[in-house]
């Protein structure tokens, strides 16, 4: 049977454990969380998106094995060497689905570090996929052809951090409105049922404690961001890539 123009996907999630030790000594741990995706699309389709997180799965692998085994173990020396406790380092991914409709499939991936300090760090990578071909969708997309679509986003996200820090809700760095626009990346972005979600990753615009600050814009017909809608995604709207 031929694949939807608009498949219907689902996400499962690969566990894949690492431990390591040296000596009797547990030196760092890990646990990546590998999307897979499956459905009405066409293999190819799905090759394409597999591959991208496998190759991602892979790359964090790669670092856990090298960098940080290197650092775990050169850090275990020292403060066995200075008589200070040692706590193994730690790497986990964990991603979290996020917009599964119309053909469109988005979601995000945290990734924690943990390398002995007071605490560790995350740091948050997003896609956007269409089922149909695979490839990965531009924040553009979902605008207006010519669309200044970063101020329209960056607005939003200074008013929406104006009322938080006015009601005290959050607490951003004195310069917020200039860091939010300096620190705006289109790889930042991901896709809500309410809108498109903007976030800035920790310290970029605001205090540890604030973890990563997310501005969800609301879909708007006119202005954008527009809302996916399988039915005339790739007719109506010319501004969607196939």
């Amino acid at each position: 049977m031929k694949p939807s123009v608009c498949p219907s996907l689902d996400v499962e999630a690969l566990e894949i454990p690492v431990h390591i030790e040296q000596n009797g000594v547990l030196l760092c741990t890990a646990l990546i969380s590998q999307p897979t995706v499956k459905g009405q699309a066409s293999k190819w389709a799905l090759r394409r998106i597999n591959s991208y997180y496998e190759r991602f799965a892979k790359k964090l692998l790669r670092y856990v094995n090298t960098v940080l085994r290197e650092n775990a173990l050169s850090d275990y020396e020292y403060r066995t060497e200075n008589g200070f406790p040692f706590f193994p380092y730690e790497l986990r991914s964990d991603f979290a689905l996020s917009f599964n409709k119309e053909g469109v499939l988005s979601l995000y991936t945290d990734v924690y570090e943990f390398t002995g300090g007071a605490h560790g760090n995350t740091r948050r990578f997003a896609d956007i996929w269409y089922g149909d071909t695979g490839f990965p969708a531009a924040v553009s997309d979902f605008f207006p052809k010519g669309a200044n679509y970063k101020k329209l986003l960056t607005d939003v996200a200074i008013r929406e951090a104006s009322a938080q820090m006015e009601a005290g809700t959050s607490m951003y760095f004195d310069d917020y409105p200039r860091l939010i626009i300096k620190n705006f990346s289109n790889r930042n972005i991901y896709l809500t049922d309410s809108g498109m979600a903007l976030f800035y990753q920790q310290y970029e615009i605001a205090p540890y404690a604030e973890g990563i600050p997310v501005f969800v814009v609301p879909y708007n017909g006119e202005t954008g961001p527009f809302q996916p809608d399988c039915k005339d995604m790739f007719t109506l709207r010319p501004l969607y890539r196939r």
